[in-house]
Parts: C-alpha cells; structure tokens; sequence
C-alpha cells in the first residue's frame, strides 16, 4: 500500500518564491553584518569577547601609564572605530584594515584579545536572520 504525492501546488509556488528570492542574499547578509558589528562594538565596550575566549588579558601596568587608561585595546579609538561591513552579491565582510589589528586577533607577539566573532556566533546570526528573512518570504 502506497500514497503517491505529485507536487503540492502551494508548496511548490512557495518553494519557486523562495528560490527567486534568496538568489540575491544581501538583505539578510547586511542585517547579520550589522548585528555582529554590534557585536564587535559590545566587545570593546565590556573589554572581551564572550564568544571568543572571554574577559581580555588587562594591560599591564606600563601600558597603563603610557597611555593612561587601563582600557584594553582602546587609546585614541581608531581600531574600535575601524570595523566595517561590506556585503555584496553573497559575500559579507566583516573586518578592519587598521594593521595591527590582527597581532591581537591573533595573539602574535602580544596577548591574544579576539575582536572578531566566533565561527559559531556568526553561524548562530547567519542562521537568525536567513530563518527571519525566509519565514518573511513566505508570508
């Protein structure tokens, strides 16, 4: 016994929306940028990232002095401020071009201190906004 299903006429009308429509993923690739650059920005305000390691190592107290401020990774505010979005075609970029940048993402020759989102943070946004900007599509 046996059921044969050919096609479920709304179904498939919902699929072909869809399908036209997510072709082109810059709505839901810009929103997500916006939300983790939010969330680089929340970084540096609580001084670590939660996603990535936690609480960033405090400066040591000659940094302190030099600059100041016992603020981790902000002194004039050019690398906080540095961050961008560039979402094109379905392409997003998150990132800054400032040069050192990168030591400290890293933890090359200074204490690591991740800025950036974790893979899994990124993946819990991406997966937030394509199920939104889906659920929206097939309204």
């Amino acid at each position: 016994m046996s059921i044969v299903i050919k096609g479920v006429p709304k179904v498939t009308k919902m699929l072909s929306r869809i399908k036209s429509e997510v072709v082109n993923q810059a709505i839901p690739l810009k929103q997500s940028g916006v939300l983790l650059l939010n969330e680089i920005n929340g970084y540096f305000a609580q001084g670590g990232n939660p996603s990535d390691g936690g609480a960033w190592i405090p400066n040591r107290p000659a940094t302190i002095a030099a600059k100041g401020s016992s603020r981790v990774l902000v002194d004039t505010g050019v690398l906080r401020g540095s961050f961008g979005i560039d979402a094109t075609g379905n392409t997003l970029r998150i990132g800054t071009e400032v040069n050192y940048a990168d030591k400290h993402q890293e933890g090359n020759g200074v204490p690591r201190r991740p800025m950036l989102p974790s893979d899994i943070k990124v993946l819990d946004v991406l997966e937030k906004q394509y199920t939104n900007y889906i659920a929206k599509i097939e309204k």
